[in-house]
């Protein structure tokens, strides 16, 4: 095996992660190249749309610094670009006391404004609102090429094997040599590396993305991006897990879904959605959403997402390969922190420290719950 790798460092995947990741590696000067299975902006995984929320607000202090470097990189880039990356609605989370206790001792404690409302039984982040993924991906994307990062697009990850110091990338085109890999494929994680699967525990799911027209055509501007707030509903009492953001991917319908879906395995043919991806939509919403008409969604679209038993992320080094590194397992809510796990990513495929406490989202947490 030769002891000069073509390049420095690997990323398989252009997910959101996975492009964050190819641009900070090149920032860094390393030499990087970026596989894609797909074309770059496909439909078939987690990353693509028109609308994702982002929040300061969250239940665990260690997502605070990343989300608080994501801000900051979307900032940077608005001003370079000179593009508008999202649109800052506020965000209302409903939640059971104890939720909504514990999100507010988190952000109090970082120190970020936030409200407790009257109700004791949700919160106002002013610093929430609706990404626009679409623009964040082509930016990410667009940017690594600038640097001179390279990508091959439609060339399918196979395998990887390991000599010394040295990583082998095998796709169904070729083999590549690099000192690091980093391994940012969504969903397929799941057959890409069977025993992390296997570890985690991890689920893909087919998300129904529903949107839903108000009754009367002049509540329209009720539902806009200046007047209504990115929601969360999340009541660990009743076990209601939803989100609703206003009006941009159509222009007469906002969004509100269900916030997790139907468990299938990569490869699966795609089947109809279960019954209660819209049945739970449409119950909240006659309640809740009285000027929205609830009997049927004025459009269905679909996404994925690869969810952990916890529901957090998982990023580390493969236990077999030394230098092979896990990112991922996002479970609907890491669009907003990638561009901050990227850059952490970069600094460790360069051989340096990450810039953020990454113990929470280890494989040893899985290995340590099996043991109990």
């Amino acid at each position: 095996m030769s002891s000069n790798p073509e390049y420095d460092v690997i990323v398989v995947g252009a997910g959101i992660v996975g492009s964050c990741t190819a641009y900070h590696c090149r920032k860094l000067g390393l030499k990087t190249l970026q596989l894609e299975q797909y074309n770059l902006g496909h439909w078939h995984g987690s990353s693509h749309g028109m609308s994702r929320i982002t929040r300061m607000a969250h239940t665990h202090a260690p997502y605070i610094p990343v989300v608080k470097d994501s801000f900051a990189q979307i900032a940077e880039f608005e001003k370079k670009r000179g593009e508008k990356l999202w649109a800052n609605t506020g965000l209302v989370w409903m939640a059971d006391h104890a939720t909504i206790d514990g999100i507010a001792k988190t952000v109090g404690e970082a120190g970020f404004e936030h409200e407790v409302l009257s109700s004791a039984e949700a919160l106002f982040d002013p610093m929430g609102g609706m990404i626009y993924p679409e623009k964040w991906l082509k930016a990410y994307q667009e940017e690594y090429r600038n640097l001179g990062g390279i990508v091959h697009e439609d060339e399918t990850f196979d395998h990887v094997s390991e000599s010394g110091d040295t990583v082998t990338v095998h796709t169904n085109k070729g083999s590549y040599t690099t000192k690091k890999a980093m391994i940012c494929v969504g969903t397929w994680l799941q057959t890409v590396f069977p025993d992390i699967a296997k570890i985690t525990r991890l689920q893909p799911q087919r998300i129904c993305v529903a949107y839903w027209k108000p009754k009367d055509p002049k509540d329209l501007s009720q539902f806009s991006l200046e007047k209504m707030p990115v929601v969360i509903i999340d009541d660990k009492t009743t076990g209601e897990e939803a989100f609703a953001l206003p009006i941009r991917d159509y222009p007469d319908a906002i969004k509100y879904c269900k916030y997790f879906g139907d468990a299938y395995n990569v490869g699966d043919a795609e089947k109809e959605f279960e019954a209660v991806n819209l049945d739970q939509p449409k119950a909240h919403l006659a309640k809740h959403f009285p000027l929205i008409d609830a009997s049927a969604p004025a459009h269905v679209d679909k996404c994925k997402y690869t969810v952990s038993p916890d529901k957090h992320y998982v990023f580390d080094w493969h236990p077999k390969f030394k230098n092979v590194f896990i990112g991922g397992c996002m479970s609907g809510s890491g669009f907003k922190v990638s561009p901050g796990f990227g850059r952490a990513l970069a600094h460790l495929a360069a051989g340096e420290e990450s810039p953020f406490d990454l113990s929470m989202f280890s494989l040893k947490r899985f290995k340590d719950e099996q043991k109990q």
